[in-house]
C-alpha cells in the first residue's frame, strides 16, 4: 500500500508540473499496453465443426452447464435399444476422462491465447539531483521491439497454431468414440457366449455324471472316469473366465459411458452379419491421406515451423531489441519527450546456428508426416488382407461349417432314438456344435473389431451408422 501511495503521489506531483507532456507519454503507455492478439472463440464449436461427418453427436462442455440437463439426455438415451450412435452420444456427455480433456483443451488454447499478448513494457521513474541545483525526475517506458513489429505476422502464426490444437483434440475425440465401440462390440460377444458356456459345461457335467455310473457298471476304466472328470472341470474353468471377462467389460463399457449398475439399458441380442465389401486401396488409401484429422495437424505443424523460421530469420538482429520512450524534467524548467531504441550488437552470435536449427527442424517435421503417411498405408494393406481373410473365415463356417455341425448333431440324434449310437456321442456332437458356434461369434467380432479399426484408419470417415449392431 506505501508503494503504491508513493507511486501515485509521484504521479500526482508530475502532472501538477506539465499536464500536457504526461498525458502524452501516457497514452504512448496504453498504446503499447494494448497491442495484445485477442481471441475469443468458441472453442467447442470449432471442434465440433472439424469432426462433423466424424462423429454424429454434438460436442458439450459440461462445466458452467446445469448437469440435469444432460442426465435427462443421458436417461433418454439409455431407455431405447443402444445403437453405435447412441453410446458414442452418452460417452461424450457422461464420461469423466473425456470431460477432463475437454478441461485440458481450454487449458491450452488459452495458454496460447497468452503467447500472443504482448509483454507488459516497463515503466521508470528516477528522481536525482541536478548539477544545477533542484532536482531531475526522469519518466520511462520500455516495450520489446520485437514483440512489436512482429505482430501481424505472429497473429496469422497463432491463428494456425489455434487450428492445429483444434485438429488434435478432434483426433482425441474420434479415438475415444472408436474406444467407445470397441468395447460394446465385445461385450455385446462376451453375452452371446455366455450362455454357450453355461451350455458347454451342463453338457460336460452329464458326461461326467454318466461316466460316474458306465464306471460303477464297469463299463469304463478308472483312466477313463478320470479324464471325464478333467474335462468337466476344464469346462467349469472356461465358464468362470468367460463370466469373469464378461464382469469386466460390463464394468468398462459402464464406465466408457459414465454410466453404474444402477442405469438399466438394453444392448443388441447380438453383433450384425458380416458384408462381403470389395474395398479398393487405392480410393480408401487417397481417402485417408486426405481427410486423417491428426495428418491435417501435422500439415498446419508444417506451416507454423516454416512461418516461425522465418520470422526468427528475418527479426533475428532485433529479437532482444527494444523501444522506449522517455520524459525528463529538471526543477525549473519543462518536460523533455524523446523515443529511444536499444538494439543488439551481432558480434559474436549472428543466427548462422539458430538458422541451421530452424532448418533441421523443418525437415524433421516432414519426415514426421513422410513415415505417418508410409505407415497409414502400410497398415491399411494389411487391415484390408485381414478384413478379407476373417470375410472368407466367416462366410465357411456360416454357410457351410454351422449347418453341418447342426446336421451331425441331428443325425447322431436320431441314431440315438434308434439305438444304434450311445449317450456319449449324442453329447459329443452337441459339444462340437456349440465349441463351432463360439469359434463363429469370436470370428464375426474379430470381424467388426478389424472394421472399426479400419474406420480409425481412415480417419472416422465411415459413418458409425454402417456399423449399427442393432441391426
Amino acid at each position: 500500500m506505501g508503494v503504491k501511495f508513493i507511486f501515485f503521489g509521484l504521479v500526482d506531483y508530475m502532472i501538477k508540473i506539465n499536464q500536457m507532456g504526461l498525458i502524452r507519454l501516457v497514452f504512448i503507455s496504453q498504446l503499447l499496453s494494448g497491442c495484445s492478439i485477442p481471441f475469443d472463440k468458441p472453442m467447442i464449436n470449432d471442434v465440433s465443426s472439424i469432426v462433423t461427418g466424424h462423429v454424429s453427436e454434438e460436442l458439450n462442455w459440461r462445466i458452467g452447464k446445469d448437469a440435469n440437463q444432460f442426465g435427462t439426455r443421458v436417461e433418454d438415451m439409455l431407455a431405447n435399444p443402444l445403437t453405435n450412435e447412441s453410446v458414442v452420444a452418452i460417452a461424450l456427455l457422461s464420461n469423466s476422462r473425456f470431460q477432463v480433456k475437454f478441461t485440458e483443451f481450454g487449458i491450452s488454447q488459452n495458454e496460447l491465447t497468452q503467447s500472443g499478448v504482448l509483454e507488459n513494457p516497463f515503466s521508470e521513474i528516477v528522481f536525482k539531483p541536478s548539477t544545477e541545483g533542484g532536482r531531475v525526475i526522469e519518466f520511462g517506458i520500455v516495450a520489446n521491439l520485437f514483440d512489436i513489429l512482429t505482430l501481424p505476422a505472429r497473429r496469422k502464426i497463432l491463428e494456425k497454431e489455434y487450428r492445429q490444437n483444434n485438429l488434435d483434440f478432434a483426433s482425441e475425440i474420434i479415438i475415444f468414440t472408436h474406444e467407445v465401440i470397441e468395447v460394446f462390440y465385445q461385450y455385446i460377444n462376451a453375452l452371446n457366449k455366455i450362455d454357450i458356456h453355461r451350455s458347454l459345461n451342463e453338457i460336460a457335467s452329464d458326461g461326467y455324471d454318466l461316466a460316474v455310473e458306465f464306471n460303477k457298471a464297469g463299463n469304463i476304466s478308472d483312466l477313463d472316469l478320470a479324464q471325464y472328470k478333467s474335462a468337466f472341470n476344464n469346462s467349469t474353468l472356461e465358464l468362470l473366465e468367460a463370466e469373469k471377462n464378461l464382469s469386466d467389460l460390463r464394468i468398462n463399457f459402464e464406465y466408457l459411458l459414465g454410466i453404474n449398475n444402477k442405469n438399466s439399458y438394453v444392448l443388441p441380442k447380438k453383433l450384425p452379419d458380416f458384408e462381403n465389401n470389395n474395398y479398393d486401396f487405392t480410393e480408401l488409401n487417397n481417402l485417408a491421406l486426405k481427410n486423417r484429422i491428426d495428418l491435417q495437424a501435422l500439415r498446419i505443424g508444417l506451416e507454423v515451423q516454416k512461418s516461425d523460421s522465418d520470422l526468427s530469420k528475418d527479426f533475428f538482429f532485433i529479437n532482444d531489441g527494444e523501444i522506449s520512450f522517455g520524459a525528463e524534467h529538471e526543477s525549473g524548467g519543462g518536460w523533455e519527450l524523446g523515443p529511444g531504441v536499444h538494439l543488439p550488437l551481432p558480434l559474436f552470435d549472428r543466427g548462422e546456428l539458430s538458422e541451421k536449427d530452424a532448418v533441421l527442424k523443418l525437415e524433421r517435421l516432414k519426415e514426421i508426416l513422410k513415415a505417418e503417411e508410409d505407415f497409414i498405408s502400410s497398415d491399411l494393406k494389411r487391415l484390408l488382407e485381414e478384413i478379407n481373410y476373417n470375410s472368407g473365415v466367416l462366410e465357411l463356417l456360416r454357410d457351410d461349417h454351422l449347418p453341418l455341425s447342426k446336421e451331425i448333431t441331428r443325425l447322431t440324434l436320431s441314431e440315438y432314438n434308434f439305438m444304434l449310437l450311445g449317450a456319449y456321442e449324442v453329447l459329443e456332437a452337441k459339444q462340437s456344435e456349440y465349441e463351432n458356434e463360439i469359434m463363429y461369434l469370436d470370428a464375426l467380432l474379430d470381424y467388426w473389431l478389424l472394421r472399426n479399426n479400419l474406420n480409425i484408419l481412415l480417419g472416422g470417415i465411415i459413418k458409425s451408422g454402417e456399423f449399427n449392431a442393432s441391426k
